[in-house]
């Protein structure tokens, strides 16, 4: 992901996404987010975090698990 592209803080992501900065950072330690770009002390996210985010949202409203939809995305 560019530097550029990469623009919100974790606080901002959450709220533009629906989340919570604990669901967040949760969901990149099972493997399911990639981690955000590093500038300084400080992580972006940017359009493919967003992207990432509303397709497991769709899949869980699918009824997908987590287990299942980390699977399925590293298959």
């Amino acid at each position: 992901m560019s530097d550029r592209v990469a623009t919100w803080t974790v606080d901002e992501f959450a709220q533009r996404t629906g989340m919570t900065v604990r669901n967040i950072r949760a969901h990149q330690s099972r493997g399911l987010l990639d981690p955000p770009v590093v500038r300084g002390r400080t992580g972006y996210y940017g359009p493919a975090h967003a992207e990432r985010v509303a397709l497991i949202q769709r899949l869980q409203g699918e009824g997908f698990n987590l287990e299942a939809i980390r699977r399925l995305l590293s298959a």
